[in-house]
This record gives C-alpha cells, sequence and structure tokens, in this order.
C-alpha cells in the first residue's frame, strides 16, 4: 500500500476521506472549510452557518 497517494491509503484504511468543499454566496465570495466523507449536508451547512 505504501504506493497509493495518502488519501487514497487513508480511505482504505479508516473508509473516509478528507474533503474540501466551497460556497459561493450571492456576493461572489466564497466559504471554504474541510470535512471528513461521512459528515452529513446539514453537518456542513451548520458549519458554514456559525462562521459567517
Amino acid at each position: 500500500m505504501e504506493w497509493l497517494p495518502f488519501f487514497l491509503r487513508n480511505f482504505l484504511t479508516s473508509g473516509t476521506l478528507q474533503v474540501r468543499i466551497a460556497l459561493q454566496l450571492d456576493d461572489g465570495s466564497r466559504l471554504q472549510a474541510s470535512f471528513c466523507s461521512g459528515q452529513t449536508l446539514w453537518e456542513l451547512l451548520s458549519h458554514f452557518a456559525q462562521t459567517r
């Protein structure tokens, strides 16, 4: 498994990936954050609501 990229090794051993999500707002600005692939849409939206 050493030849596999880190993100793929992590997925194969833990079942989750780190993903980067960006939301583009009406004014053209973007909010970005990293999340585990197992997180729900509600968790993502709640995170962005708290950071804005």
